[in-house]
């Protein structure tokens, strides 16, 4: 599991400073071999408590301010694995909503109190509260699949906006009770509609139009798409206006919402993020002018105050800081190795952000630690009158959201239990059955010799990096060319398997198809006839909305890899399946799959990963048939491994699957997801009903980010770690096979070689 790519924020990222690494450097080669976890764990306290150095202020204790360290009140527990939606005011209140099995309601945090607001079982998102303390919000509404209704309250009084059979979402309202929302056409595009002083206006008619803001002057914006064509555009007195001229590369979205960014503020200044040479850069629209005002080579996540003052998420290839632009100036604000990420300011000048897994504050001229627990403290919001409010997560089997957290600007009493309102039960759904999709299937002329001599190559994750938002450098193309041709010669494998995230996003905003991308490199092997199967990882889910999420899955099958086998079960075909090779039986299976449903319940894809329950009654099934039972030879792959290296626990039906791959006696499982090697024995030690002594292999570096050594919470000697470009190849022969893990690495000119010696290898006869 990566930490900064796999869950719906970047957490816990903590790279070395640049006098650390060389200590570090040297410190992993001499300990490549780590057997105690107690030494690594004294190791990286020190390491910490060096990084926090850079976030520490340059006053002392006895200066005035309004804040302190832990002085925050916790004032919602939960545990949800779905986004909470919640916003904070000027004075302090906080809605918010929380997904459990009876459904998501909104709550009223005031005064010290919560109050239920909604009592219908109903789905209420996205709340929305002006520092009046009126609230607008989206719920489904129940007329038909996927539609949705949005409500305005004022002075304990709730009322439904537009009452009709369309679907209605994503409400934004100003101080004056002004309400702009997107409501989804007969044709399933949407339209942006303005409530104000009684009088509904549509704003938009044709295209594709979503995500409104609206400031106090009654000014909008929203992305409008014609075609593939992606723009932002700005309405003022009844004129709309098209602002960008360069291609818009990325817009902040989490779980389908523009969860807290602000692109306008009441001047009419307008910031977004496009493409520029090759950069994504932060744009500021002021006074009918256009200009770049980032600095750092990746840009995202702009917010804008009323002063004209923007804050930022920038990249420089090998750190993320926080960068502010004010009165023509750009300075970076942060000065730590830590990830510092979803900056926020107000009107004050206030900033407040993520750093690493705590939350931090600027605020006169100082830098000020807010949380400092063992929590995954994440998405921070800052209002006009100085509140501070934020999500904090723990990881259990997954990461699920605990609290909200919420700092008063006058407290100070280093008091971080506040009483819990309530709890919200754990969501639990299982996902429904959907009907295979008929589509016409393009296959390859596989060739399944009769004899059992034969090899294959096991790789995955040839994804770009996080930040790598430019189309075209969604995935490492120097490292699947060199792949696609040089190993494959100096293999000649009857087949490839690849395991999935062959892309950082399925497709960019701007429409760019980034597994077209991953296919033209991967051509060599296409255009030599040489069959390559694939397991869909989690990556290839990836866009600006969550609503995309099953249709990239049916693109993946349908358009991009429509010579997959289509023998698995009914709605997941072409994502798990069966084949024979001479003597040897394989199952691919999707540990990522994206069921059809409400996209609020749309199982979240930067989950570790799991199996369901069709997959799995399935496989059960496959084991009783004549090709599984007379073969010599069993492998099962996908994505995501059973067992993790980074102190992940297995999901109950992943240790089910495993339980059947033991009970039947599979020669191996491979899978990738994290960015590293792992040859591991599964045996009674891990669970004591497993007998057989089932290997694992995790191979999931071909050409993805390596993951650094402080993510890996098992032994490393044990798990057989390594951190390198890697590929697996398999040579079978009879009842003997042989695993051979290559390394693959640079050269100082950026070219791409192989290790001649395998740096591990397995045979399943010693």
């Amino acid at each position: 599991m990566d930490c900064g790519e796999r869950i719906p924020f970047p957490l816990s990222h903590f790279p070395f400073p640049e006098s650390e690494r060389s200590t570090m450097t040297k410190f992993k080669e001499v300990t490549k071999r780590v057997t105690s976890s107690a030494l690594m764990a004294v190791i990286m306290v020190l390491l910490l408590t060096t990084l926090f150095v850079g976030c520490t202020n340059n006053k002392s204790d006895s200066d005035a301010t309004p804040y302190s360290t832990n002085s925050y009140t916790t004032i919602a527990d939960f545990n949800t694995a779905t986004l909470p939606h919640f916003q904070v005011n000027s004075k302090g209140q906080v809605a918010w909503t929380a997904c459990s099995d009876d459904g998501s309601e909104l709550y009223l945090y005031e005064n010290e109190k919560t109050t239920q607001i909604t009592d219908n079982m109903k789905h209420c998102l996205s709340p929305r509260i002006n520092d009046e303390g009126q609230m607008v919000w989206y719920e489904y509404n129940g007329k038909s699949q996927d539609t949705f209704s949005v409500y305005y309250r004022n002075d304990d009084t709730e009322q439904i906006v537009h009452p009709d059979n369309l679907s209605d979402v994503f409400p934004r309202q100003n101080k004056n009770g002004s309400i702009v929302w997107e409501r989804k056409d007969t044709n399933g595009e949407g339209q942006i509609y303005l409530l104000s002083n009684g009088q509904e206006t549509q704003i938009t008619n044709s295209g594709n139009n979503v995500l409104p803001q609206i400031n106090d002057n009654g000014q909008i914006i929203w992305l409008g798409s014609d075609a593939e064509e992606l723009s932002i555009y700005l309405y003022d007195n009844g004129v709309t206006k098209k602002l960008n001229t360069e291609p818009i590369s990325y817009f902040n979205e989490y779980d389908g919402e523009t969860y807290y960014l602000r692109m306008l503020n009441s001047k009419g200044e307008v910031v977004w993020v496009g493409e520029n040479d090759e950069k994504t850069e932060v744009f500021l629209y002021s006074n009918g002018n256009t200009s770049i005002i980032s600095t750092a080579e990746h840009n995202r996540d702009p917010w804008i105050n009323d002063n004209g003052q923007v804050v930022w998420e920038g990249y420089d290839n090998s750190e993320k800081h926080i960068y502010i632009y004010d009165a023509g100036q750009t300075t970076r604000l942060t000065d730590n190795s830590l990830e510092n990420v979803n900056p926020i300011i107000n009107n004050k000048g206030q900033v407040v952000w993520q750093g690493g897994s705590q939350i931090y504050i600027y605020s006169d001229n100082q830098t000020i630690q807010l949380s400092d627990n063992n929590m995954e403290n994440v998405f921070p919001q800052i209002s006009e009158g100085g509140y501070v409010a934020w999500m904090a997560a723990e990881w259990n089997s997954g990461w699920y959201y605990k609290n909200i957290c919420l700092v008063s600007p006058q407290s100070g009493s280093n008091s971080s239990t506040g009483a819990a309102m309530f709890t919200l039960k754990k969501e639990t759904m299982e996902p429904p059955q959907k009907p295979a999709k008929q589509s016409p299937a393009v296959k390859i002329q596989r060739n399944k010799p009769e004899k059992s001599e034969f090899s294959f190559i096991v790789c995955g994750d040839s994804r770009g990096e996080d930040y790598s938002w430019v189309a075209g450098e969604k995935l490492n193309k120097k490292f699947l060319e060199f792949f696609s041709s040089d190993i494959i010669k100096k293999h000649n494998p009857d087949f490839v398997i690849f395991l999935g995230d062959c892309c950082t996003n399925a497709h960019t905003i701007t429409g760019h198809e980034n597994l077209a991308d991953w296919k033209e490199c991967m051509k060599p092997i296409y255009d030599a006839q040489i069959p390559l199967y694939i397991s869909k990882g989690n990556h290839e889910l990836y866009n600006w909305c969550a609503a995309f999420r099953v249709k990239f899955q049916e693109e993946f099958t349908d358009k991009f890899f429509t010579d997959q086998p289509d023998n698995g079960p009914d709605g997941r075909k072409k994502l798990c399946y069966s084949f024979t090779w001479g003597n040897s039986y394989f199952i691919v299976f999707d540990s990522f799959f994206c069921w059809e449903a409400p996209w609020w319940h749309i199982n979240d894809y930067h989950y570790y990963g799991d199996i369901d329950k069709t997959q799995l009654e399935w496989i059960k099934a496959q084991n009783k048939t004549e090709e599984a039972t007379n073969a010599t030879h069993k492998f099962i792959l996908s994505h995501a491994p059973v067992y993790g290296t980074e102190g992940e626990q297995a999901f109950d039906r992943m240790k089910e699957l495993w339980q059947e791959i033991d009970d039947n006696k599979y020669d191996m499982f491979f899978g990738a997801h994290e960015h590293l090697y792992s040859r591991k024995t599964i045996d009674s030690k891990i669970a004591p009903t497993y007998k057989n002594n089932i290997p694992q292999i995790v191979a999931g570096a071909a050409g993805a980010p390596v993951d650094p050594m402080w993510r890996v919470k098992v032994d490393v000697e044990e798990w057989n770690i390594h951190l390198c470009y890697h590929y697996v190849l398999v040579e079978v022969s009879g009842d003997s096979f042989t695993t051979k893990a290559f390394k693959v690495y640079k050269d100082d000119s950026g070219d791409y070689h192989v290790q001649d010696e395998p740096f591990d290898v397995y045979n399943n006869n010693n």
